[in-house]
């Protein structure tokens, strides 16, 4: 079973790349993004002819881990591991490799590692279609280069100004947070995904399509379970996002025959069951909302402080502050039972169990009720993070299935912004 972090261990950074000079100079950008905090942290780099042995003996390691179960060292010590994406300049037999082809197994062998896939998409610096980054990828968080000289992308606490999307993890905690999510599967495993998340059963009516056939994809076809009753186990079984289904088998077999322990599995699943949250209730905020997507919808929240815009930056702060904001005002008592239990666990921010917020007779009564002329004309701008003027913002709607597509964004200039027609004019 993975231990959680104290908070007193050093953070362990490791670049992974097959280009020395490039690898050298990724692990220089975080060197001084973290100047502030460099006792907490210890950032290495593996490249070129370095890093080639270190992948064979990863496969091999895998291979064996299949047969006997068993996991002898671990290929990969580190906290955090930063992939680049294209690994052609390095020589191996048959295909050329690349982080999505290795982070699956290496995620399964290695223990706890947040993996960030470096320049999979250099040309796209903000997803315009989903508003969560590139879900494909196999790892945790796809950034390019220029993403990692920016403080707030490591530290919601830092300054933040310019670019800065709203989906981007928070480096300097996703590891740990991984590791509880990993720890809480564990005690769960054969119990039921949504019951374990702490979902009614009017936020479960309200899951897309696309939420619902994650977890559908996890039964057994044609049993007759309920969409309540599929577990985290049924999970792993299932979906072949990161190893074939005939590998999760195998690992399974091992697990019940006594040969392996079934931290390998909850490697897998905490990273799956992460992206589905990310991807299909957090992402389209209408099944779980955050705090300034929340505030949008029902300004009365901020109470008297709904006309200063100081109050509104708060909200998109750190999470206590954030939090803070809204146990001031004389609603929390009521809204606090619609935060999602135990939500550290679960997301980067506080969430709240949006579809029993609206069916609040008491809360939308008050939102009827409110004066809008009294509040701001402010939006949430996705790629800065921040509330801003109506009219300095651009629209534009998501492909996600959701009841609010319509977001928006700032437009920072140097960032690339994909796809462009997806813009209102």
């Amino acid at each position: 079973m993975t231990e959680q972090s104290t908070g007193n261990e050093v953070t362990r950074i490791l670049v992974l790349d097959d280009n020395p000079d490039r690898a050298a100079a990724t692990a220089a950008q975080v060197e001084k993004v973290l100047s502030e905090h460099a006792r907490k942290y210890e950032i290495s780099h593996l490249s070129g002819d370095k890093l080639q042995p270190v992948i064979v003996d990863m496969f091999s390691l895998y291979r064996e881990f299949l047969k006997s179960g068993k996991i002898d060292r671990r290929p990969i010590e580190a906290e955090i591991a930063i992939v680049d994406y294209n690994l052609s300049e390095i020589h191996f037999e048959g295909a050329i490799h690349t982080a999505d082809t290795i982070i699956g197994y290496a995620r399964t062998i290695s223990s706890g590692i947040y993996y960030v896939a470096l320049n999979r998409n250099e040309s796209v610096d903000f997803d315009l279609r989903y508003a969560i980054g590139d879900y494909d990828s196999k790892s945790d968080a796809s950034l390019n280069s220029s993403h990692l000289p920016i403080p707030s992308l490591w530290s919601d606490d830092a300054p933040r100004s310019g670019f800065r999307p709203w989906y981007w993890p928070e480096l300097i905690k996703a590891q740990a947070r991984r590791r509880k999510l990993i720890s809480h599967i564990g005690k769960n495993l054969e119990d039921g995904v949504l019951k374990t998340l702490g979902l009614s059963d009017l936020d479960i009516d309200a899951l897309s399509l696309h939420a619902r056939g994650f977890l559908e994809s996890a039964g057994p076809k044609g049993d007759g379970r309920t969409l309540g009753s599929l577990t985290f186990l049924d999970v792993f079984l299932s979906t072949g996002r990161s190893l074939s289904q005939d590998d999760r088998a195998r690992i399974l077999a091992n697990f019940r025959d006594g040969k392996t322990s079934f931290d390998p599995m909850l490697q897998i699943v905490a990273h799956e069951i992460d992206v589905w949250l990310r991807r299909d209730l957090i992402g389209g905020q209408d099944v779980l909302v955050d705090i300034p997507h929340l505030v949008e919808r029902y300004p009365f929240l901020l109470g008297e402080s709904v006309g200063d815009k100081e109050a509104w930056k708060a909200t998109t702060g750190n999470s206590e502050s954030a939090l803070s904001l809204l146990r001031r005002g004389r609603h929390w008592e009521r809204l606090d039972r619609y935060l999602l239990p135990d939500w550290q666990i679960w997301s980067d921010r506080p969430v709240f169990r949006w579809r029993s917020i609206d069916a609040d007779d008491e809360l939308v009564e008050q939102n009827l009720r409110f004066e809008w002329k009294d509040s701001l004309d402010l939006v949430f701008v996705e790629d800065t993070s921040c509330f801003l003027d109506r009219k300095s913002a651009r629209r534009f709607n998501l492909e996600t299935e959701t009841s609010y597509p319509s977001r928006y964004v700032e437009v920072i200039d140097g960032f690339s912004y994909v796809p462009m027609s997806r813009l209102a004019s």
